[in-house]
């Protein structure tokens, strides 16, 4: 796993053509989708495990969701991923796990609504392909949205593996706990 705590370095992003997307990103962490107006940077004040977290200020939606990520080397098996997430208010995001190439099957995916507060949110499912992306997506605006520490578990025949997986791109600062 690569950076699950979010924390440094951050590099500049490269922005798809059609978007005013602005900023840096934690080293592990892409910006997969999205032509909105928003500035993503490293937070140092308000994280909440560690010296950093990802702040993403979301000025105005595009067509698209401002979608940010990472891409992880798994087995086809079940996978419990845990995320930190909160905002400037009450607003939706969006969870999931998904195949990184064509035809980008979805093999689970929640909406949760993410407050002020710092609260993990938890998605868990069994992924059929090798290569997944685990995906963090917003759309509304103004609001500006905090990701931290995030945790896979491999949770196939009773057996965990706590932030410990072969996976090159995936730590993030954030646990997600988000059950149906």
């Amino acid at each position: 796993m690569t950076n699950p705590g979010l924390e440094g370095p951050y590099s500049a992003i490269s922005p798809k053509p059609d978007s005013t997307i602005t900023g840096e990103l934690p080293d592990g962490w892409n910006l997969i989708n999205g032509n909105a107006e928003a500035e993503l940077a490293e937070e140092s004040a308000n994280v909440h495990e560690g010296k950093s977290a990802m702040r993403v200020t979301l000025n105005a939606a595009g067509s698209q969701r401002l979608e940010v990520g990472t891409r992880l080397k798994m087995e086809k098996k079940a996978y419990r991923f845990t995320i930190w997430l909160k905002s400037d208010g009450l607003n939706e995001m969006v969870v999931f796990a998904r195949q990184t190439g064509d035809p980008y099957t979805v093999y689970f995916k929640k909406s949760v609504k993410v407050s002020p507060e710092w609260a993990a949110y938890t998605v868990e499912g069994v992924v059929g392909d090798t290569d997944v992306r685990f995906v963090v997506e917003m759309n509304k605006a103004p609001a500006v949205y905090w990701i931290d520490d995030f945790r896979v578990e491999n949770v196939s025949e009773g057996t965990s593996q706590s932030g410990a997986m072969n996976c090159p791109t995936l730590r993030m600062a954030a646990w997600l706990a988000v059950t149906a």
